[in-house]
């Protein structure tokens, strides 16, 4: 069983070539390798999701559950920074930008993802295989 309390783990939707892209640049750059994911469409998201009651299932967005909270959008991308290697880790000075605009600007990426990322297959490890969640 995940422990949720201690693990963040990612929530991403395996159909989007950004969220892909996103995943393999977090596996790359990650500092401790502690992140688990997950794609949105997996039973396990699903099930997560519908019982939360604060949260829609049909999210549409990065979701990181992390200390039993759920993050979306631009504060999902925020409690991820912290993770990654110098100099990456440094981007979490956008954390200074207004949520409403931060979100905004998440929109705008996300809406136009499909025209910059197509979609791929995330390649895993041996080492990496058991930090997904199916």
């Amino acid at each position: 069983m995940i422990n949720l309390e201690n693990e963040p783990i990612l929530l991403y939707d395996g159909e989007c070539g950004l969220c892909s892209f996103a995943v393999q640049f977090i596996l790359s750059y990650e500092k401790d390798k502690c992140i688990k994911f997950a794609t949105l469409q997996s039973d396990w998201a699903k099930d997560i999701l519908q019982n939360s009651a604060n949260v829609s299932t049909n999210l549409d967005s990065v979701v990181l559950l992390q200390n039993q909270t759920i993050y979306i959008k631009s504060k999902a991308v925020m409690r991820i920074t912290p993770y990654l290697k110098f100099p990456f880790n440094l981007l979490i000075i956008f954390k200074i930008i207004p949520t409403i605009i931060a979100d905004a600007i998440y929109d705008w990426v996300a809406g136009n993802r499909d025209r910059f990322f197509k979609p791929r297959c995330i390649i895993v490890g041996k080492e990496q295989s058991d930090r997904f969640i199916t």
